[in-house]
């Protein structure tokens, strides 16, 4: 009896196997192709944390060697080799799994999990935020959401080390990355030399800009003005030299000797609108001469100009630039204050400057406004 029914025992179990095995096959094949076709690749990043994370190390260059670079989330580990005169450079690539720019804030690590104080590492294109002057730098490192970044690190010798026998750093460094509105940058200073980065400087530093507003006085007839010639209050001349900070000098030539010196200065600013376009520049006339023993309208040999307008950036930024370049002309000593009655005190009479030659086209013996307005000419 049983014989008689196996033959058909034995195709039932066939075809059922057959089906179970098309079954299991058309599960998985469903399964990879949702995976690989239906979910953008973003989305599959939800096996990962929101973070910026590493996802590739290459060697890069370098004489060096290296028996070990691995990484796990922003954690580099590596076994370093870098005999002296040789060095050993990675590129990294890293990962924004998140919604918002990140930025760079710092590398950690521990004494345990770098030990070799002889062997440093410097970076390339990882840069943390910074300002100077207030702006923020344009090489800082700002990664968008769901964007790549590539860096490089290098390991060689310190500038400094001078024990060579061992050259081979064993390390774990972890790479700190935070939403870059959260980092608070480092604050820097571009270094000052000369009158005019320094006038530069105080048109752009806010309460600079307020301090010096507040000491200019203002004329019906010449608009606003300071200075800390012969005649200036002492308050005036006080506030100057601290805005200065000692940088009211320009590099002139001797006329004995011929070469550059450091030359000291009088000045005079004013706010004028030079070439009538409604915005008010701000000139800065600068002389080397004594003016302490100038009689009334004898003429100032030396008298330079720097004309500063300000400028939109791009990004809607606001900020004073140079117009145009150092000009130098004589003019007319004058009274301070238009007072004469009150002592005469030498000064410099703006108004009467004239170039010594030519600029932008415009001749010798020219006025400042005639030049700016003829450099703003030669833009178009």
């Amino acid at each position: 009896m049983i014989k008689r029914f196996l033959p058909l025992l034995l195709c039932l179990t066939l075809i059922v196997s057959v089906g179970g095995v098309c079954a299991t096959w058309q599960f998985a094949s469903d399964k990879a192709v949702t995976e690989s076709t239906d979910i953008p690749f973003a989305e599959v990043r939800f096996r990962y944390p929101e973070m910026v994370y590493i996802t590739k190390i290459d060697y890069l260059s370098g004489d060096g060697t290296y028996t070990n670079a691995t990484y796990y989330d922003n954690v580099l580990t590596s076994t370093v080799t870098v005999p002296k005169g040789t060095e050993l450079t990675f590129r990294i690539t890293v990962f924004n799994n998140t919604s918002v720019e990140q930025g760079f804030d710092a590398v950690v690590s521990t004494a345990a999990g770098y030990d070799n104080s002889s062997i440093t590492y410097t970076l390339t294109n990882l840069k943390r935020p910074y300002t100077i002057d207030g702006v923020m730098a344009d090489d800082v490192t700002r990664i968008p959401a769901q964007q790549k970044h590539q860096y490089e690190i290098t390991f060689k010798f310190a500038e400094n080390a001078t024990d060579f026998s061992d050259a081979t750093l064993n390390s774990v460094l972890n790479f700190v990355f935070k939403p870059f509105a959260d980092i608070d940058p480092e604050h820097f200073t571009s270094p000052v030399d000369g009158a005019l980065e320094a006038f530069k400087k105080i048109l752009n530093t806010p309460e600079d800009s307020a301090r010096l507003d507040g000491i200019m006085d203002q004329s019906s007839s010449t608009g606003a003005y300071v200075g800390n010639v012969v005649g200036s209050s002492s308050n005036d001349t006080t506030v100057l030299d601290e805005l200065f900070d000692g940088n009211l000098h320009l590099m002139l030539t001797d006329p004995d000797t011929g070469e550059l010196v450091k030359t000291n200065l009088t000045c005079m600013i004013k706010e004028e609108d030079l070439d009538n376009d409604g915005k008010a520049e701000m000139t800065i006339y600068m002389t080397p001469d004594d003016l302490s023993d100038a009689g009334i309208w004898s003429t100032i040999k030396n008298v330079y100009i720097g004309v500063f307008t300000q400028v939109t950036d791009t990004d809607g930024t606001t900020k004073w630039e140079q117009l145009g370049e150092l000009y130098h002309g004589t003019s007319q000593c004058n009274d301070y204050d238009s007072n004469i009655f009150n002592g005469f005190d030498q000064s410099i009479n703006t108004d009467r400057w004239r170039s010594s030659q030519a600029y932008h086209g415009v001749k010798s013996g020219s006025t400042i406004e005639s030049i700016i307005t003829g450099y703003k000419n030669s833009l178009k």
